[in-house]
């Protein structure tokens, strides 16, 4: 089977409006190597699954993204979004809500890193180990809303 090349100009969100995915943190490993990494805590494993901005999944759309537990979340999102062929060339957020973010008790905003008023935490200065602390843990991860 021949691989598809990649085009020369990455999709952005912005055509189709706000981009959902949602992120959870997950067990499954690929090696040993990963089994034993999982084990020591350096990294993490997330299923992350592209949606809409309703949480609505439509065919298989996902990537199992290892990551190191010492990422902060404007780190992930650029790894997200790369794993899905996006520009990182929007702002994004990390809300617990997985349905409607506007109702979030939980969130972390880039709006907040460049100075704009919000009541949510940093992507920026916030790890991926103290958001995601648990096995299942669930976010959405919005981009261009």
């Amino acid at each position: 089977m021949k691989r598809k090349q990649k085009t020369s100009k990455p999709r952005t969100a912005a055509a189709g409006g706000a981009l959902g995915v949602i992120v959870a943190l997950k067990k499954e490993v690929m090696s040993e190597t990963a089994k034993s990494e999982i084990k020591s805590g350096i990294v993490k494993i997330f299923k992350v699954t592209l949606s809409d901005r309703y949480a609505h999944i439509q065919g298989n759309p996902y990537r199992l993204i290892a990551v190191p537990k010492t990422f902060s979340l404007y780190k992930f999102a650029e790894v997200i979004l790369e794993n899905f062929d996006f520009d990182f060339d929007h702002c994004f957020g990390f809300f617990d809500n997985l349905k409607n973010v506007y109702d979030s008790n939980e969130g972390y905003e880039l709006f907040k890193d460049i100075g704009e008023e919000t009541e949510f935490n940093s992507v920026k200065k916030t790890k991926i180990d103290k958001v995601f602390n648990f096995i299942g843990k669930k976010m959405c991860f919005m981009f261009d809303y």
